[in-house]
C-alpha cells in the first residue's frame, strides 16, 4: 500500500460495512490496538463492523508473501550457517589430523561465522521484516555491538588466513619454523582484540543521538542518514503533490466563478433584452 492514502468507508443501507486496509505509516499503539483488537479479520469501532485486511502485516511494507518466503529462506540459510560451521568447529577439536596449527585459523573463523547465524542473523530477519526494533533498547546495543563484532572478526580472520597461506608459501622454511602454538595464538588473539575495539566505543557512549521515530529503531549513523534523506524526499513530494492540488483548485475556483460570471452577464443581457422588447 502506498503511503499517504487510506480506503474511504461508505456507508451501505444505513450500515458502515467495509474493508479497512492498514497503512504501513500508523503510530505505534494505533498499529499494536489494530492488532490486538482484530479478531478473525473483523473488530468493531461505534458498533460498526468493519473488515481488516492486513495489505501489510508490519510497517515494514512487505506483502505477507514476501515475509512468508524471506522467512523460509533465510531460516534455511541460518541453518546451514550454524551447523556447517559448527561441524567445522568439532571435526578441528576432535580429529587428531585437523588439530595442526593452520587449522587454528580455520576454527577462528567458523567461531566468528558460527555466532553470527546464531545470534546476529534471527534479530536481523526480524528487524527487516517487521519494519522496527521490539527486543528492547539494551538488547539493540548489544546487537548492533555483536554484530560489528563477529563481522569484523569474520573479515579479519580471512585476511589472517590469506597471510598463513602466502607466508606458508613464500617463506615456506623459514616462516613454518616461528609459526609456533604461541604465536599462532597471539595472531587470533589479536584479530579478536582489534575487533572488539571497532565495537567497543559505542556501548561505552561514543554513539550519535537518534531522534524519536514513530516505530523504535535499531539502525547504524549510515541507515539513519538514509531514512532522514527518504523522509526528505517525501516530505518534498508530498509538498509538490499539495501545491500542484492547491493550484488545480484555485483554477478550478476560478474557472467556476468566471463561468458564474458569464452567467450572469448573459442573463443581465437576456433581462435587458426583454425589457427592449416590452
Amino acid at each position: 500500500m502506498a503511503n499517504g492514502t487510506k480506503t474511504t468507508m461508505t456507508p451501505i443501507n444505513g450500515t458502515l460495512n467495509s474493508t479497512l486496509l492498514v497503512p504501513t505509516y500508523l503510530s505505534h499503539e494505533e498499529f499494536l490496538a489494530l492488532r490486538t483488537n482484530a479478531t478473525d479479520g473483523n473488530f468493531t469501532v461505534n458498533d460498526t463492523t468493519i473488515g481488516v485486511v492486513f495489505k501489510t502485516w508490519y510497517p515494514s511494507g512487505y506483502s505477507p508473501a514476501h515475509i512468508i518466503i524471506a522467512s523460509v529462506v533465510v531460516t534455511v540459510l541460518m541453518i546451514m550457517v550454524v551447523v556447517g560451521n559448527m561441524l567445522v568447529i568439532i571435526a578441528i577439536v576432535t580429529e587428531k589430523s585437523l588439530k595442526n596449527i593452520q587449522n587454528w585459523f580455520i576454527a577462528s573463523l567458523a567461531v566468528s561465522d558460527f555466532f553470527l547465524g546464531l545470534v546476529i542473523m534471527p534479530f536481523s530477519l526480524a528487524n527487516e521484516l517487521m519494519g522496527y526494533w521490539i527486543f528492547g533498547f539494551w538488547w539493540c546495543e548489544i546487537h548492533s555491538a555483536m554484530d560489528v563484532l563477529l563481522c569484523t572478526a569474520s573479515i579479519m580472520n580471512l585476511c589472517l588466513i590469506s597471510l598463513d597461506r602466502y607466508w606458508s608459501i613464500t617463506q615456506a622454511v623459514d616462516y613454518l619454523k616461528k609459526r609456533t602454538p604461541a604465536r599462532a595464538a597471539l595472531m587470533i588473539a589479536a584479530v579478536w582484540l582489534m575487533s572488539a575495539l571497532v565495537c567497543i566505543p559505542p556501548l561505552l557512549g561514543w554513539r550519535v543521538s537518534r531522534p524519536p521515530e514513530q516505530f523504535p529503531q535499531c539502525k547504524n549513523r549510515i541507515e539513519q542518514n538514509r531514512t532522514e534523506q527518504n523522509r526528505t524526499e517525501q516530505n518534498k513530494t508530498e509538498q509538490k503533490r499539495t501545491e500542484q492540488n492547491r493550484t488545480e483548485q484555485n483554477r478550478t475556483e476560478q474557472s467556476r466563478a468566471e463561468q458564474s460570471r458569464a452567467e450572469q452577464t448573459r442573463a443581465e443581457q437576456n433581462r435587458t433584452e426583454q425589457n427592449r422588447t416590452e
